[in-house]
């Protein structure tokens, strides 16, 4: 499954070394433009669906994902929902000029300066 590809014991190997069938865990393929990026998308949304995690830390970069604006937006758009609807927010990394603090939980008017949110499974 391409959403738990970073856990195969097979990353803590050389490249040259790895499996022919490994998959690079990397969030960039699905952004990028090329075929296969929303079938990529669609996979993890599968994965998602079969096996939430825990805790989903989003960071936000203007260089995260490194979407285009041609990339597809299904994951996005499905990781909105998720979160909205099945995780609850836990906290977030405050950064102020060189310095960064952690703040639980996290005040609606500090949203805007958060680098880093955690969000936790509701358990049900």
């Amino acid at each position: 499954m391409f959403s738990e590809a970073a856990e195969h014991e097979a990353e803590a190997l050389p490249a040259k070394l790895r499996p022919a069938d490994y998959k690079d865990p990397g969030m960039y393929a699905m952004m990028l433009d090329q075929p296969k990026a929303l079938a990529y998308q669609q996979e993890v949304v599968r994965d998602l669906e079969q096996k939430r995690p825990a805790v989903i830390v989003w960071v936000r970069s203007p260089l995260s994902w490194l979407a285009r604006p041609s990339s597809p937006r299904l994951i996005m758009q499905y990781l909105n929902k998720l979160m909205k609807a099945r995780y609850v927010l836990v906290g977030g990394s405050l950064r102020r000029d060189a310095a960064a603090e952690w703040q639980e939980p996290l005040k609606k008017e500090n949203d805007g300066i958060c680098s880093i949110k955690v969000y936790k499974l509701i358990r049900k």
